[in-house]
């Protein structure tokens, strides 16, 4: 943590300090200090040992990119979004950005159950002896980002992303991501946008504590 810590902020000034002198220099070092603080409260592996959720990786990219497109293709999300911004925000989360973290929900299995089921990944598991063989199959893909509220005056996590395959649903896997935000993040606001006809979900999220904002969100590009 510390590493990239100095890294961000090496590359900051050198980068401010050779375009616009000292003025540009003090601000990358200021947006720096704050990409660092931000950082510092992103989950680690030891936050996640023992949960059936893992950080996103390089070698999950394209069972990620898959599922990003069912879920923005699908009534959930009003936007369809495209495989150019897919693949931006996937390189996000494997590149440690300090405002984007991804999570991929996985189902751990033997060897010899992996031989009848060649979806998924084969993996060293820490926990299994050297010669036993994991795979993994991949549930699901969340990701959240850093911000803060004004509103309430304190850090914000948005739960940008939320999904799982068909045969994942209904299995608790999603409340117990949204219980791990608010133990992981206790000092911050949970927030997340949600269509009126996604029912489902909206019952996960209101057994989880989240309540319905009563105005309208508007953006633009």
């Amino acid at each position: 943590m510390k590493k990239v810590t100095k890294i961000i902020l090496k590359k900051g000034i050198k980068l401010a300090a050779r375009q616009a002198g000292k003025s540009a220099k003090d601000f990358a070092v200021n947006t720096a200090k704050e990409a660092a603080l931000v950082y510092i409260h992103a989950a680690t592996d030891q936050d996640l040992a023992g949960r059936p959720f893992r950080k996103i990786k390089r070698r999950d990219r394209d069972a990620v990119l898959g599922m990003m497109k069912d879920f923005y293709s699908s009534a959930a999300v009003l936007s369809n979004g495209s495989e150019e911004i897919f693949n931006k925000d996937i390189d996000a989360c494997i590149s440690e950005n300090p405002y984007l973290e991804g999570f991929v929900f996985v189902q751990k299995c033997s060897a010899e159950a992996a031989e009848a089921d060649n979806t998924g990944d084969d993996v060293k598991d820490e926990a299994a002896p050297e010669t036993e063989a994991v795979k993994e199959k991949i549930l699901g893909y969340a990701m959240i980002a850093h911000s803060f509220s004004t509103e309430y005056g304190m850090p914000c996590i948005w739960i940008e992303d939320l999904y799982l395959i068909k045969e994942a649903r209904g299995m608790g896997l999603a409340s117990q991501f949204l219980e791990f935000l608010a133990e992981k993040y206790s000092d911050h606001i949970l927030r997340l946008e949600s269509e009126n006809e996604n029912e489902h979900a909206m019952e996960v999220y209101k057994r989880n504590g989240f309540s319905r904002m009563p105005y309208v969100e508007m953006y633009r590009k």
